[in-house]
């Protein structure tokens, strides 16, 4: 079943094989198995009245520095914070880690080593706006609201550096008020173009 576990790609036969080494006292870590990325940085709200902030360039653009405070919205002094899900597929909950806000951008960002130059899928799923940047490239936007949330929703191809890889993420809230419009949240993961977690590691001290 270890076997199994490590060769196989498909979501709901990883989960199956997995519930029954869980029942041999076996570990599987869905995360790593997966490649997911469960510790970053975030900062937010900014401001996006009437959809404004998905295409206004906000500083962690342009310069990211995990010390610096910035003009939120409103007015409101914001800084970096860490935030992490530990919980099979690591959604992060941008309402848990920043507060409930609408007509919002947050930005999430996170540092992973690599041993080698090496070709990379950044897999991942978002209910809200997203765009996605690898070491300052933009490599995927998409602007579409709570058009639900799953697993591999997504997929962006890309390089990874050897050595220091940085990786931030733009996700935008819209002023929905409707019940099911209030989600703000997102998962992602680095893998091989079979969907199996690269040889990478997380760097603790960003």
């Amino acid at each position: 079943f270890e076997k199994l576990f490590h060769a196989s790609r498909d979501k709901d036969q990883v989960e199956k094989i997995a519930k029954t080494l869980k029942e041999l006292k076996v570990e599987a870590n869905l995360n790593r198995h997966f490649g997911i990325l469960t510790d970053w940085m975030v900062v937010g709200p900014f401001d996006s009245t009437k959809g404004v902030g998905y295409d206004k360039v906000y500083e962690p653009e342009t310069k990211l520095d995990l010390a610096a405070k910035y003009q939120g919205k409103g007015g409101k002094e914001i800084a970096w914070i860490a935030t992490s899900n530990a919980e099979a597929y690591g959604v992060i909950d941008l309402n848990k880690a920043l507060g409930k806000h609408k007509d919002s951008v947050a930005y999430a960002y996170t540092v992973i080593q690599s041993d080698k130059e090496q070709p990379v899928e950044i897999r991942f799923g978002c209910i809200c706006a997203i765009k996605i940047f690898l070491n300052g490239k933009e490599l995927f936007a998409r602007e579409e609201y709570h058009h639900g949330q799953r697993f591999d929703q997504y997929m962006s191809g890309g390089t990874l550096k050897a050595g220091r890889n940085e990786i931030l993420l733009k996700v935008c809230q819209n002023n929905q008020t409707d019940s099911w419009a209030q989600d703000w949240k997102f998962e992602l993961r680095l893998c091989d173009f079979t969907g199996g977690a690269l040889p990478i590691k997380v760097i603790k001290n960003k």
